[in-house]
């Protein structure tokens, strides 16, 4: 399969619009030790705990904080502006990006199901969609 170019939108396009396609996740983290270890176990990722902070702090705002929980290291903070809906520039791109019939059937999707695919190892000696 052909490399991914580089443009706005690119990797949900590909994840969305291509056949078979799968992510290889690179550092993988969640907060529950019982998703850690099911990702592990069942599903043969490879994942770490995280511990995590979400926080309004204004009627429009989010804030967010990650950290690897063994460490202490931060993963990603910041926050966001919570909008009722996209700005119309951003669906400008969509279009531009997809195609206008697939940029609305992505619109539409209220979640965005793809698939991980685990790294060969002991617990699943093969590649699998988690």
């Amino acid at each position: 399969m052909a490399a991914v170019q580089y443009a706005a939108f690119a990797v949900l396009n590909f994840l969305l619009n291509t056949l078979g396609a799968r992510q290889l996740c690179h550092g993988l983290w969640n907060n529950m030790p019982n998703v850690v270890a099911y990702k592990c176990e069942i599903l043969g990722l490879a994942p770490c705990l995280a511990r995590s902070v979400f926080y309004y702090y204004a009627a429009d705002r989010l804030q967010f904080e990650f950290e690897d929980a063994a460490s202490g290291q931060p993963l990603m903070r910041g926050n966001v502006r919570m909008l009722a809906r996209q700005p119309m520039g951003a669906a400008m791109v969509l279009i531009k990006s997809f195609g206008f019939v697939k940029a609305m059937r992505a619109a539409a999707i209220k979640t965005v199901q793809t698939y991980a695919t685990n790294p060969i190892g002991a617990v699943l000696p093969h590649n699998a969609s988690a």
